[in-house]
């Protein structure tokens, strides 16, 4: 155990603002002993500011709590605007598609075998487009962590890898995908062929 003033290591370093924060811990985890030694250290030094460990979690529970607000907001609003490109996506598609929806119709396909069909696009859109995500989510983390080498910013962020979160997102895209083109699968029923193939 080194036991010197503060000043002194602060001149023998030769930076006065080196050493700005000393972590002391008991050898005896007792609640007294601390509250009586946070009391003689904030008296001693008075230009010092004394936080206790749990205050210090506290704040930080506090902070990763906020910040885990933050993207829950910024997740949901990313799945209700993804959520609104995909139902007018697919209401134009059904619109667009309107004669082929009639002839199927006419044909003898039921409302079940069309919306079906539908289904299986979408399912295989949001499927690509999920897996493109996740590859170009992959690749920016990847050129981000690289630039931050390259300019030699202090704070590296690792890149980990985790399939149960790419599953996770696999689902949940398919899931908006299929809730969102709900109203454009209703209005395939709908759709008389005698009418469509009348007007075209």
């Amino acid at each position: 155990m080194i036991v010197t003033p503060i000043g002194t290591l602060q001149n023998d370093l030769d930076d006065e603002c080196f050493v700005n924060a000393i972590f002391i811990k008991l050898s005896q985890e007792n609640p007294e002993y601390l509250n009586q030694l946070a009391t003689a250290l904030s008296e001693y030094f008075p230009n010092a500011d004394v936080y206790e460990q749990k205050s210090v979690l506290g704040s930080i529970s506090n902070a990763l709590s906020m910040v885990n607000l933050f993207f829950v907001i910024i997740i949901a609003l990313s799945l209700i605007v993804t959520g609104l490109s995909v139902a007018n996506t697919a209401i134009m598609n059904v619109r667009e598609r309107t004669r082929e929806i009639g002839i199927l119709k006419a044909l003898g396909a039921s409302n079940n075998q069309v919306i079906l069909i539908f289904l299986l696009e979408i399912l295989i859109m949001s499927i690509i487009g999920s897996v493109i995500g996740i590859v170009l989510g992959i690749a920016g983390a990847y050129l981000a962590r690289y630039i931050m080498i390259r300019l030699n910013l202090p704070i590296i962020i690792p890149v980990i890898l985790l399939p149960t979160l790419y599953i996770y997102s696999l689902i949940i895209a398919i899931a908006t995908s299929v809730i969102a083109s709900i109203p454009s699968l209703v209005s395939i029923t709908k759709i008389r062929p005698m009418e469509v193939l009348r007007i075209e």
